[in-house]
């Protein structure tokens, strides 16, 4: 497959959910729905679909992820892992927290930040697309705060674009921390300049309670959107030589998948589209046993793990990682699908290149580690950083690797990293 043919199909895809939202859900509903999300609350936990209804925020979802797609093509950035973790992770959290005039006014900070610094702004690329969890900030300033409308969507924009300067500076020194064993590096970064953002709002009286925006219904589009997905990329996958993409996929289980691991490059496009369809898959079933809903910000933890599949994900590293968080909210007798524990089950992912890299044992007390921690950590930032579980899975990954490194300086134990 050709660069071009790859976003090719990306558009396509996205172009027949657009489609699909007009059919299924009707022009006008679908229109209304999507001017409705970009003005509205996007902390944590705003479900667009409780908002806006299934078919305005997949037009959301769809346009901003042609969007980056169409930035990424401009800037001739070629089709790696991390065009598919950043583009199917924009499309997951703008079905709950990322809309149109935020995510521009990141971009366009992020920008000032590589003219600043005298860059291209292909090199911050990344941390622009995925600085995105940082949106909420917007949407507080332009329409929670009781500002004049015009006034309240320029501060929102300038205050945004000027956390989005900092973004890239910040996001190279927390790769430090955690040495790449926490997959959402932005959203660690997102989440410590989220604290000093919410204490300054704060101090200005800013009431920051989260929100409490979780649909529990469900329509066929969003039930099946993800298997008929993961259906496509296996296909994809298949079509060609199915016995050698086969044992390519069976050899990128065996990777850590510590930062930056590349699966594209590292084993193949075909193998790469293999694991995104199937971890996706085996994720989207524990969600209907759990019996949690479909709704925004579950099917934002299923794409996620759909693009992370290509940058650091696979089935070895995850399950470790999961069945901390199961077994530990079992023990601490938390409902395996309220909003806090199956969020938390699927995006301590974030954590897989903590089992990848020092075993089975490990994964388990990370997994168990993160679920604890998040459940607290949104209420710290008042549900500013859309990444809230990259927040804590950072926190987990630095406590984790410290000590692992300790003790095997200390000739304790010997790693094999």
């Amino acid at each position: 497959m050709t660069k071009d043919f790859t976003y090719h199909i990306l558009i396509i895809y996205f172009l027949i959910i657009i489609l699909v939202s007009f059919i299924f859900c009707g022009f006008f509903e679908t229109i209304n729905g999507f001017i409705r999300i970009q003005i509205s609350a996007s902390r944590l936990i705003s479900d667009y679909f409780a908002i806006a209804g299934v078919g305005g925020t997949l037009l959301n979802a769809s346009l901003l992820s042609l969007l980056s797609i169409f930035l990424l093509l401009f800037l001739k950035v070629r089709i790696s892992g991390a065009v598919f973790a950043a583009v199917f992770t924009i499309f997951g959290f703008a079905l709950f927290g990322k809309n149109l005039p935020s995510i521009l006014s990141i971009w366009f900070g992020v920008f000032i930040s590589s003219r600043i610094t005298k860059k291209r702004f292909i090199e911050y690329i990344f941390i622009a697309l995925f600085g995105s969890a940082l949106c909420p900030v917007f949407s507080l300033i332009s329409f929670e705060i009781n500002l004049n409308p015009i006034l309240g969507f320029l501060s929102g924009f300038i205050f945004t674009s000027i956390i989005g300067i900092f973004l890239p500076p910040v996001a190279i020194y927390m790769l430090r921390f955690h040495q790449g064993y926490n997959l959402y590096n932005v959203g660690m970064t997102a989440g410590f300049l989220s604290i000093f953002i919410s204490s300054i709002l704060r101090n200005l009286k800013v009431e920051l309670k989260l929100l409490e925006f979780w649909s529990q219904t469900s329509s066929h589009i969003d039930v099946f959107i993800i298997p008929l997905t993961c259906l496509l990329f296996i296909i994809l996958g298949l079509y060609k030589n199915p016995k050698v993409n086969i044992k390519s996929f069976f050899s990128l289980q065996k990777e850590n998948g510590r930062l930056p691991s590349d699966f594209v490059t590292s084993t193949s496009r075909e193998a790469t589209f293999i694991n995104m369809g199937t971890l996706t898959l085996i994720f989207y079933i524990y969600v209907l046993i759990s019996k949690s809903p479909t709704n925004g910000p579950v099917l934002g933890g299923l794409f996620t793990i759909l693009g992370f599949a290509a940058f650091g994900k696979n089935i070895k590293n995850c399950l470790p990682v999961v069945f901390g968080v199961i077994i530990t909210a079992i023990l601490l007798k938390k409902p395996l699908n309220s909003p806090a524990i199956i969020l938390g089950t699927l995006f301590s992912t974030t954590l897989a290149p903590i089992s990848g890299s020092f075993g089975i044992f490990t994964g388990l007390i990370a997994g168990a580690l993160h679920i604890i921690l998040v459940q607290y950590t949104a209420n710290w930032v008042g549900g500013l950083n859309l990444y809230n579980n990259g927040f804590a899975g950072g926190l987990v990954a630095t406590f984790i690797v410290s000590i692992l490194d300790w003790l095997e300086n200390a000739s304790i134990i010997k790693l094999n990293k």
